[in-house]
């Protein structure tokens, strides 16, 4: 089968728009991914600051105060913590707070919308209690 030049323009240009299409696609499928890869970091990083938070300064200040049971009163509803808060407490909290840091528009994230619900859990010893995260941090997700 002979293509004469018509059809050859045609083949060819049907070929260089399925390789641009795969090509769009692919940045596409990579952008989606590396921002879905920074969220889970960023909800890491949140974590381990609800850890220094929780952990090392609230538990004590609590149960030295008023005893182990006086954090089932946060355990429906939780403690909201912003990142304002978050990032002075020490310096690790500091430089883990500097992370979070949109990869696109290299604003950080909102201090104040950007937090954790600290929500301690039965029998209140110091890692008895799971995180919720909210992220403000400019991504369309």
């Amino acid at each position: 089968m002979k293509l004469d030049l018509k059809n050859k323009k045609l083949v060819i240009s049907l070929i260089v728009l399925i390789v641009i299409i795969l090509v769009v696609l692919g940045i596409f499928l990579t952008n989606k991914n590396k921002t879905k890869n920074t969220l889970n970091n960023y909800n890491e990083t949140m974590k381990e600051l609800a850890k220094i938070f929780y952990e090392d300064q609230y538990y004590d200040l609590i149960v030295n105060s008023r005893g182990k049971d006086a954090l089932a009163v946060y355990s429906e509803r939780g403690i909201d913590v912003d990142l304002n808060t978050l990032e002075n407490i020490n310096s690790k909290a500091k430089k883990l707070a500097e992370k979070l840091v949109n990869i696109n528009t290299k604003e950080s994230c909102d201090k104040n919308k950007t937090k954790v619900n600290v929500k301690p859990k039965d029998p209140y010893e110091r890692g008895d209690y799971e995180v919720n995260v909210t992220l403000e941090c400019g991504f369309n997700n």
